[in-house]
């Protein structure tokens, strides 16, 4: 492997006031090495900055990319640059993550909603249509789901072995096997109860995740904290979170023993009325 001191002292012999944003080392300590260079965008409004490609065992250029683009392919670096926040500073980005989950719950409330206003609507000796299952089998599915497959995609970034073959593929497997299982709840049930328990489910696996990055790591939640690693301290505290909110969920789904109760004083307080 060349110096990377080698590499380095082109880069800055090119632009002195470059800004690396980081290096990636492929196939490191072979003959078919390469070092690749970022720089940051800086103020720009744009994705990616320029990109260096170098032979890691001579340390020549081979390839370089991001410094005379078209307009077009520039217009589209920009957009993707404002759609991922990626040129904003912290505070900024926080606000389009907020922003982000603020559309989300509002879609998920208005999916729910929408289904169980038809099912109110129905008559007692009527039966739910086809296409009222279908909405409340992909609702479950879809917003108790994909929380708990995110969280299986990072423990699996966590366990699968570090030499296993092709393991990007395989954690995104896992991540699309945890939503098909929730798929098979959602067809067997949809009940409260249903709910209840993917709440509890998604409670267990978003609290799980800092713990098996914690035994699986030398960092944990309160180390990053200390050491200011910010983004792994980000990822933890944003699981934590989402963990507490799922048991806060599961509590205020009532079980179907309460909902059965609740409804049988509704009946008689009503009656009582019309009597009365």
């Amino acid at each position: 492997m060349v110096a990377i001191k080698d590499v380095l002292d082109q880069i800055y012999t090119k632009s002195p006031n470059a800004d690396i944003s980081y290096v990636f080392v492929r196939n490191a300590n072979t003959a078919s090495s390469q070092i690749v260079v970022y720089l940051a965008t800086g103020k720009e409004v744009v994705d990616n900055g320029p990109r260096y490609l170098f032979n890691g065992v001579t340390g020549e250029l081979e390839a370089s990319s991001g410094e005379d683009w078209s307009a077009s392919a520039q217009f589209y670096d920009s957009m993707t640059a404002l759609h991922s926040g990626r040129l904003a500073e912290p505070l900024l980005r926080w606000l389009y993550f907020f922003c982000g989950v603020a559309g989300c719950a509002m879609i998920a409330t208005g999916c729910i909603m929408w289904a169980r206003r038809l099912r109110e609507r129905l008559k007692a000796e009527q039966k739910p249509s086809f296409g009222l299952k279908l909405v409340e089998t992909l609702n479950l599915a879809t917003l108790m789901g994909l929380p708990i497959a995110t969280a299986a995609f990072f423990i699996a970034n966590r366990l699968l072995p570090l030499g296993l073959a092709e393991r990007a593929d395989k954690e995104i497997l896992v991540f699309f096997l945890a939503w098909l299982a929730m798929l098979i709840v959602a067809v067997i049930g949809r009940e409260k109860r249903h709910w209840r328990y993917s709440a509890w489910l998604n409670a267990a696996a978003c609290l799980l995740v800092p713990v098996v990055n914690a035994l699986t790591t030398d960092g944990n939640w309160s180390t990053y904290l200390l050491t200011q690693q910010w983004a792994l301290f980000g990822i933890d505290s944003a699981f934590i979170c989402a963990g507490l909110l799922f048991l806060l969920q599961s509590k205020k789904i009532p079980s179907h023993k309460t909902a059965t109760n609740k409804a049988k004083l509704n009946k008689n307080k009503l009656l009582k009325e019309q009597q009365g």
